[in-house]
């Protein structure tokens, strides 16, 4: 007897897939949104450089326009109501203003001397700033990382003023608020 002989016949359909019910839906799904986005227009995106240059070997403190900008790991961004983006540079601890057209200027902070001081443009000092957002009248709040801080950056004229609004202390310590009477309180 041939080895032929002993196999079963498979049950083939002649157009039957031989994807998983998984792969199929996923076939099917990305079908559906490939067809759904080509019937509403969908829009394109572009990515262009806005500020600074890609990659370790570039990073510094420099503000400027377009490419001759430094950032050295610029990690929170958030876009003003008048089209600004808000940078907080990690490394630098600072907080970086980008126009519309690619100026950047450092608005608080100091790229040589970390800390934890509130002040006024670069007497302010930030230990790793890592997220930022902005209200609609143009403060910028901060996440002070290793100060564990919420400071807010108020417009002030031409310049930018750094206030703590809620200290977190060390680590599974309850918050308050910086004004509060009481605050700051020695351990």
């Amino acid at each position: 007897m041939d080895r032929t002989e002993k196999r079963k016949p498979r049950d083939r359909v002649v157009g039957r897939s031989q994807l998983t019910p998984y792969q199929t839906m996923k076939r099917i799904l990305i079908l559906w949104l490939a067809s759904s986005f080509a019937s509403f227009g969908a829009v394109q995106y572009s990515f262009t450089n806005l500020a600074g240059l890609p990659g370790y070997s570039n990073s510094g403190t420099n503000d400027g326009t377009g490419r001759a900008a430094r950032f050295s790991y610029p990690i929170g961004v958030a876009v003003g109501s008048a089209g600004n983006v808000f940078v907080a540079d990690q490394n630098n601890s600072t907080i970086r203003k980008v126009t519309a057209a690619g100026v950047v200027t450092t608005l608080a902070g100091n790229p040589m001397y970390g800390g934890s001081e509130d002040g006024t443009n670069g007497e302010a000092r930030f230990s790793n700033p890592a997220g930022v957002a902005v209200d609609h009248a143009g403060n910028v709040f901060v996440a002070d990382t290793y100060n564990h801080t919420i400071r807010k950056v108020t417009p002030v004229g031409t310049n930018w003023v750094v206030t703590a609004i809620l200290i977190v202390g060390q680590m599974g310590r309850m918050g308050r608020m910086a004004d509060d009477p009481v605050w700051p309180r020695t351990p």
